[in-house]
């Protein structure tokens, strides 16, 4: 099934469903990793990581404290176990999709020393993570445990009461954070936007079945909102990186232009995150709550309300018996 609730579910089977999936993924995805390209199996894996802690942060008030901090910092110890072998293949995605936005002025070659020293750190990043720290293995050792944990989780209520504090508490801090973000235009507070940002994405997935057109449109504004925002994160992580690699790229003609083009990009891509964001958290959290919960009531209701699904074979049958055979 896919990542969203149903009416037809209790909530808290839901819930432990959607983790398990999402746990058997990511389980299947590192077990069958492709040799040569580690990266990408990884990266799917650790989307899935964010995707559970997501739900786990979405029941928060229905679990024990223990439990939601246990589960949570679980699933953030695994991403950040295998966080830089993704963020080393990310500095070189970012380098080629800089150098694609501005192709109409740049050569198909250009940066490609740095192009290099990036693939060079990438491969020797990989190797010492994945083969010398076996990474990969303890970390799926941790997600076999963990899936063996989801089934003891007791969540309380089976209605919006149980989501609706935690929903509330993860649009009010993307809210503060949008404002911070803007009032001082730091990395740090830029990347604190986009977490939260992302949280609020995936709890508007998880909740598309209430109105599927306005909450999937919704969702996909989220969406895009936060993969604004991650490319700008990327671009600062480029950055930083490459101003703290003197050594790697000393005396390179090259870095003064890619700097000037990597902070033309990233104005360009906050520039188009606070209109998206005005859209988006134009609304106090308190009178968005109540509107979904109205939402989640009518789901329930209209769900539970509906006729049986015709029998259009017995019907049929029935027609065929009452209906006399046209004679010549």
């Amino acid at each position: 099934m896919s990542y969203q609730l149903t009416a037809k579910e209790p909530l808290p089977d839901g819930i432990k469903r959607i983790v398990r999936e999402q746990l058997d993924k990511a389980i299947a995805q590192l077990s069958d990793r492709v040799a040569d390209a580690p990266e990408a199996a990884i990266h799917d894996a650790r989307k899935r990581f964010k995707k559970i802690r997501a739900v786990v942060r979405l029941v928060r008030s229905e679990l024990r404290e223990s439990v939601y901090q246990r589960e949570h910092s679980c699933f953030r110890a695994a991403g950040q176990k295998l966080a830089e072998v993704r963020d080393a293949q990310v500095r070189i995605n970012t380098l080629e999709a800089l150098t694609e936005h501005f192709s109409d002025i740049l050569e198909p070659e250009a940066f490609s020393s740095v192009h290099q020293a990036l693939d060079a750190y990438s491969e020797a990043t990989q190797h010492y993570i994945v083969a010398e720290e076996n990474a990969t293995e303890a970390v799926l050792s941790e997600l076999q445990v963990a899936r063996d944990r989801i089934e003891t989780w007791t969540l309380k209520h089976n209605d919006w009461s149980a989501l609706e504090p935690n929903f509330k508490q993860t649009y009010k801090r993307g809210l503060k954070a949008f404002q911070i973000a803007y009032k001082k235009k730091t990395p740090e507070n830029m990347h604190e936007w986009r977490k939260r940002v992302k949280y609020l994405w995936y709890d508007l997935s998880l909740l598309k079945p209430l109105w599927p057109d306005l909450m999937k449109a919704w969702a996909t504004e989220a969406s895009t909102l936060a993969d604004c925002l991650g490319n700008d994160h990327d671009l600062a992580v480029l950055r930083q990186f490459i101003l703290s690699q003197p050594k790697r790229l000393k005396g390179n003609s090259q870095l003064e232009v890619l700097i000037t083009l990597i902070d033309h990009r990233q104005a360009e891509l906050q520039t188009a995150a606070r209109f998206l964001g005005q859209r988006l958290y134009a609304e106090k959290p308190k009178p968005l709550t109540r509107r979904l919960e109205t939402y989640w009531d009518t789901w329930q209701t209209q769900t539970h309300q509906l006729p049986q699904e015709l029998d259009k074979s017995a019907l049929l049958e029935r027609l065929a018996i009452a209906q006399p055979t046209a004679t010549r």
